[in-house]
């Protein structure tokens, strides 16, 4: 009932709730102001116009139902339920808030709030309006949807935040929960928590590994073959890289060059090998001798891709050694970066043998491993630092490695969230940490499998091993005595340390399943191929889910 006060001249509308509806009846000792004077001078509207007093002496009815819709997000996820994404403590979460008119008519004054993650109401806030009021009349249309968004520094626990949605007088509202974890903070950037990326040697192809188990060809044989021109295609021991924005770097062993293939699905040769080769030939090389191999490779932060070029494995009296190469991103133009003879200059070992372990720190900063073979299919082993200017240094030796079992350092290496390098040994069966100061302790190891699920696993260390932003690790494998490739997970225990939980290891995709569900028939899969962490997609086929 709308009302006028002459005595205290104050425009309001009455309610009074509902006592008995079959006979129409009302509760009087319900009545309060629904609306006041002072609610309806505060309209933009009337604000805008300079009113200063209202008369409600017209008639009043109700309008078609009035709705409203907000969805809160968390760094773009709609995490209704906690936990919600773990997120590194420190840093700063983007909460987006999205509302939309979900009723029948167009709705004024709409007030978007945040419960800043407590019950009370002292500490809440107003979202900052980004957009969506596409004819700016301040009124939110049936067809628009505006924007809002905050951020907050993510501490320790759980952190529940609500959006609230609502016109000035209440008359329609919504409200939605976002959720993260604060955990503790990686020493290091990390790939995202996404898609698993693998060269697939056996099956010739690059795949797809959602973490909801979507698992999907990206390109296959006849799609590298069509830009090659050559007749096969062999991932084997071979490296794999993607960037932030989700763009992939491997490499052919077939034609021995290095590829990209963006996010927009175009795959070109980044390199070839005769690109490669010809930055080889420095010093009293013979060109005619030299041959690139490009085997591992890891992308700098300084907009160099950087390649570990297995020759010969010789001397540096022979005439094809190893070196570390880098290609331009940016203008894809390759060069030497470490050579072999400055290697030679500062190791112990007769000889250069870099192969797939290679990663990249800070500014152009490597970390390799090297190797020398003194027969008997026995090596001498050391990790190698290289600084940005590509100076080698010593980091750890080999009668350092030797002391705690290391036998041979040639397959992958990467780098844990705490910043230690993780790199596999094939012939000791086990992975090793090994600190940027140098210290050398077992990672990981088939002992580890003891009382879980994979007890009686035999590691064949041939492929890739990552970790997610999470901190969970990921490791390529083959199982000789079952005939089996699978991706192994590991959940992570702390990121800070950067150590797994033992007890939490499982199969995150098996062969039957990558079989069953990329290739739709029985296809040879082998690991043997580096493996790497991506972007989360948004174009995997829901048939293969």
């Amino acid at each position: 009932m709308s009302n006028e006060d002459d005595n205290a001249n104050a425009e309001s509308i009455f309610k009074w709730d509902v006592d008995d509806i079959s006979a129409g009846t009302i509760d009087f000792s319900t009545g309060d102001e629904f609306i006041d004077e002072g609610d309806v001078l505060a309209i933009p509207y009337y604000v805008a116009e300079g009113e200063t007093d209202i008369r409600l002496t017209g008639g009043i009815a109700f309008a078609p139902g009035g709705s409203i819709n907000i969805e809160t997000a968390t760094n773009t996820l709609d995490a209704d339920s906690a936990p919600g994404p773990t997120i590194p403590v420190g840093d700063v979460a983007t909460i987006t808030y999205t509302v939309t008119n979900s009723g029948s008519v167009a709705l004024s004054s709409i007030v978007v709030t945040d419960n800043n993650g407590t019950a009370g109401t002292g500490d809440d806030f107003n979202p900052t309006f980004v957009g969506g009021d596409a004819n700016a009349n301040t009124i939110l249309d049936l067809d628009e949807t505006w924007t809002y968004t905050s951020s907050v520094t993510v501490t320790a626990g759980q952190y529940t935040n609500i959006g609230s949605a609502a016109t000035s007088l209440s008359t329609v509202s919504d409200s939605d929960a976002s959720n993260h974890f604060g955990g503790e903070t990686p020493i290091i950037p990390l790939a995202s928590t996404g898609d698993l990326i693998v060269l697939d040697d056996g099956g010739e192809a690059l795949l797809r590994l959602t973490p909801d188990g979507c698992i999907s060809v990206i390109i296959d044989q006849e799609d590298i073959i069509a830009v090659t021109g050559d007749t096969d295609v062999d991932f084997e021991q071979k490296g794999i890289a993607v960037d932030d924005d989700g763009t992939i770097y491997f490499v052919d062993d077939e034609t021995d060059s290095v590829m990209r293939y963006t996010t927009g699905g175009v795959l070109t040769i980044l390199a070839t090998q005769s690109a490669l080769t010809a930055v080889k030939l420095i010093g009293s090389r013979n060109a005619s001798d030299l041959s690139a191999d490009p085997d591992g490779i890891a992308l700098g932060d300084d907009g160099f891709l950087y390649i570990s070029d297995d020759g010969e494995d010789v001397g540096a009296t022979n005439s094809n050694p190893d070196d570390i190469l880098k290609i331009n991103l940016a203008t894809g133009v390759p060069s030497m970066h470490t050579c072999s003879e400055a290697i030679l200059a500062v190791s112990s070992l007769a000889e250069t043998d870099v192969e797939r372990g290679i990663v990249a720190l800070s500014g152009g900063e490597l970390i390799i491993s090297n190797q020398s073979d003194i027969g008997g299919g026995l090596k001498n082993n050391e990790i190698i630092k290289i600084d940005t200017n590509g100076v080698p240094s010593v980091l750890v030796s080999d009668s350092d490695l030797d002391a705690v079992g290391v036998l041979d350092l040639d397959v992958f290496m990467t780098r844990a969230p705490n910043g230690d390098i993780i790199v596999a040994d094939e012939v000791a069966e086990k992975l090793f940490r090994v600190t940027l100061s140098g210290t050398v302790s077992v990672f990981l190891e088939e002992a580890d499998l003891a009382g879980t699920a994979l007890a009686g696993r035999d590691f064949q260390l041939f492929g890739g091993i990552a970790f997610d932003s999470a901190g969970n690790f990921f490791l390529g494998n083959e199982d000789d005595a079952g005939d089996s490739e699978s991706i192994i997970k590991w959940n992570v225990l702390s990121l800070a340390a950067g150590t797994i939980d033992f007890s939490s290891v499982s199969e995150f995709a098996r062969e039957s399943d990558i079989e069953s569900l990329a290739y739709g028939a029985a296809t040879d899969v082998d690991f043997e191929g580096g493996i790497a962490f991506a972007p989360a997609s948004t174009a995997v086929p829901v048939a293969l889910c």
